[in-house]
């Protein structure tokens, strides 16, 4: 059951979760479940890899009564910070560039008080937060980062 949170088959966003690393997840169990299923259960999740910073990413909550929804005795239910979302938030800030070289909606927004320089200041956290998805998802043995001059360094761009 645990298993199945982290299948690819079963994640409602198009996403590569094979090649990335979990950051963090929350799993919710509901029914009949003893803690020592759940550290079983994760346990066996020797396939799934985390970041190296987070010592144990699962944040794990217990109901003990059954879900009275699907007449089933147990079920879980994951929320799983992925790498793989980098590209979500790639596409993202693609389609926001779109709209706003093209000035698409911003009267609606000017209309309700923002004022210009709040936008270029929420695309330059989006480009940031892409950023890091980029940094955590590629810092790994077959990824190295160069710089310009081809040395390892904190600024340049990542290469297989």
């Amino acid at each position: 059951m645990t298993a199945s949170c982290f299948a690819p088959e079963t994640s409602t966003l198009d996403v590569d979760r094979i090649g990335g690393k979990v950051l963090s997840s929350c799993l919710l169990y509901q029914g009949s479940v003893t803690p020592g299923e759940i550290n079983s259960a994760i346990s066996r999740l020797s396939s799934l890899k985390t970041t190296s910073w987070i010592p144990c990413p699962f944040k794990v909550g217990i109901i003990n009564q059954p879900p009275n929804i699907n007449p089933v005795a147990r079920s879980v239910c994951a929320l799983t910070n992925h790498t793989g979302l980098e590209t979500i938030i790639s596409g993202i800030n693609l389609k926001y560039d779109s709209l706003y070289a093209r000035r698409a909606f911003l009267h609606w927004f000017h209309g309700e008080g923002m004022e210009k320089d709040e936008f270029a200041c929420a695309r330059e956290e989006m480009a940031a937060l892409e950023k890091d998805y980029m940094y955590e998802n590629y810092q790994s043995p077959c990824y190295q980062y160069r710089g310009e001059d081809g040395e390892d360094s904190d600024s340049g761009e990542f290469t297989e």
